[in-house]
């Protein structure tokens, strides 16, 4: 009886660790060895940086960090002195096109909005749409970004 008893208990804890091993190897091969090897293999065009507008004005801004073929950035959007909209990004890069779906950092306002631009060696051109919670109609906007 103690023989079974311990067996079982045995079969048990063997069995949760090697699922935590299991899981562990499943993350790290995930969130490491894979990124690593996009990065590596990856023979794109670097946007990662910083972008203003072209004009000059640096009310819009765009932080951008590049994994091979994922982007994550952040998108300052000042408005008026008083309102300022920080919208966290994530897209991916295709041939010579960026897209970017966005939304508000904060979860109390329900600022959303996509990204497409054309990238030319440090130019951006494209649209943002965004659909603000202050208006009922989504704000189409033409863009030109340019590299710091």
């Amino acid at each position: 009886m103690e023989f079974t008893l311990l067996s079982v208990y045995l079969g048990i804890v063997s069995g949760i660790l090697t699922s935590a091993i299991l899981f562990l190897f499943g993350k790290i091969f995930t969130q490491i060895v894979l990124p690593w090897y996009r990065g590596q293999i990856y023979r794109g065009i670097d946007i990662s940086g910083e972008w203003f507008l072209k004009d000059g004005d640096q009310r819009q801004k765009m932080i951008i960090t590049q994994h091979a073929y994922e982007l994550t950035a952040t998108f300052y959007l000042t408005r008026d002195k008083n309102n300022q909209v920080i919208l966290d990004c994530d897209g991916q890069i295709d041939n010579r096109f960026a897209y970017l779906s966005m939304k508000h950092r904060h979860n109390k306002q329900m600022d959303v909005g996509v990204m497409l631009v054309d990238i030319n060696e440090n130019e951006m051109k494209g649209y943002y749409l965004i659909n603000d919670y202050k208006n009922t109609k989504p704000i189409a906007q033409d863009c030109c970004f340019m590299r710091n």
